[in-house]
């Protein structure tokens, strides 16, 4: 994925990467960045979209993401439910960036998980990126636009920061939570 590009050989590298995200000798703080690189292989051609929003609309071009991406969203989700299984044995970052991978995958059974996470914290970025994980791993794209409402609403966020009107809701939320889980992942506690 140079410079956030998928080519036809990004989705062959994913179960590399999820491999050494579940090794047993990678430190904890490793692993958070490993899992974080599954995230953005998950999520950049709906992060593309939703940037790119008014430029492609603009110039009659799809919001959907390539062939590249979608098969390398693919393979992080066939790759991610064993990560997620180690929820439990994992620190307080990694566990950060697996509400990010389980936001990127759909992966409703981590939302109690994602939620009892974002209860340590009563406000802030870190509560809004685990706040709007927990509804990007579920289902009800209302729940989404909500919370990316409530966040953009907040402040939270630079006003150029904000996404289009014309991104779609859950590009600009994957999006949304790219940036504060970036943000966020140089403040967690790394062993």
């Amino acid at each position: 994925m140079h410079q956030g590009t998928c080519y036809p050989h990004t989705a062959d590298e994913i179960p590399l990467l999820a491999g050494l995200a579940a090794h047993e000798d990678i430190r904890p703080a490793h692993r958070a960045v490993l899992t974080t690189f599954l995230f953005e292989a998950a999520t950049i051609g709906q992060r593309l979209a939703a940037s790119g929003a008014d430029r492609r609309v603009a110039l009659g071009l799809p919001l959907e993401e390539t062939a590249d991406e979608l098969e390398a969203r693919h393979a992080v989700e066939a790759a991610a439910p064993y990560l997620l299984d180690r929820w439990d044995s994992e620190d307080e970052a990694v566990q950060f960036t697996l509400a990010a991978l389980a936001a990127a995958t759909r992966h409703s059974a981590s939302r109690a998980r994602i939620l009892r996470l974002a209860e340590r914290w009563s406000t802030g970025p870190r509560t809004d990126a685990l706040r709007l994980a927990a509804a990007l791993a579920g289902t009800d794209s209302a729940e989404v636009a909500t919370v990316l409402r409530g966040i953009v609403e907040s402040g939270v966020i630079r006003p150029d920061k904000v996404p289009s009107p014309l991104a779609p809701t859950r590009g600009a939320a994957l999006d949304l939570l790219g940036s504060l889980v970036e943000r966020e992942m140089s403040r967690l506690p790394v062993p």
